[in-house]
């Protein structure tokens, strides 16, 4: 499965579509304006968030990430850096155990109990400060939960608010990613299942 998430920044939103295999299939919301970070993911069928990402308090420039993310159902994760040089991410939801790893450069893998289930790569460059991921997916693996990872992966280390806040618009922005350590090497050899 192709997951492709894209950015667009607005005067009081940033907004992201999400696609599924080329088709719309949710968008988010977040609203810069406020001191605190609550994004909202939509599926286009629903007007009642799928998600919600918030971070935690205490999250900053050299200080661990934390987010909470909770579903429609009122289930929540803990998202939290668990090594902010190797930069190593651990959510426990639903009773499986995920890790995020990032990679030199701009990839990241994901695992559901020590299983790799997918990987994300950001582009390079970007117009106007919006960020677009491309995702190889398990076909069995909750989207959801996948996009709400990618967007918080996204709001700490590339923070869209700030550069909207600071009213930075129209210009041209070159990610170099992890250049430091890495927790896991990318498996290049990682194939998505197709069940």
């Amino acid at each position: 499965m192709v997951i492709e998430v894209d950015q667009l920044v607005d005067y009081h939103l940033i907004k992201y579509k999400g696609f599924i295999n080329k088709e719309k299939r949710f968008y988010a919301e977040q609203n810069v304006d406020s001191d605190f970070v609550d994004i909202n993911l939509f599926s286009t069928t629903s007007d009642i968030p799928v998600f919600n990402i918030r971070r935690g308090e205490g999250t900053g420039l050299f200080k661990p990430a934390k987010y909470v993310l909770t579903d429609q159902h009122g289930n929540t994760g803990r998202l939290e850096m668990l090594s902010y040089w190797k930069t190593h991410y651990q959510c426990h939801y639903n009773y499986k155990v995920y890790d995020i790893y990032a990679h030199r450069g701009l990839k990241c893998s994901i695992f559901e109990n020590r299983k790799q289930i997918a990987w994300w790569d950001k582009e390079r460059i970007s117009i106007s400060y919006a960020d677009n991921y491309f995702m190889i997916a398990n076909n069995d693996v909750n989207q959801e939960l996948l996009i709400a990872f990618c967007l918080a992966y996204d709001d700490y280390h590339f923070e869209p608010s700030i550069y909207r806040r600071h009213l930075i618009r129209d210009k041209i922005k070159l990610s170099i990613g992890n250049i430091f350590f890495e927790k896991r090497k990318f498996d290049k050899n990682w194939k998505a299942n197709k069940y």
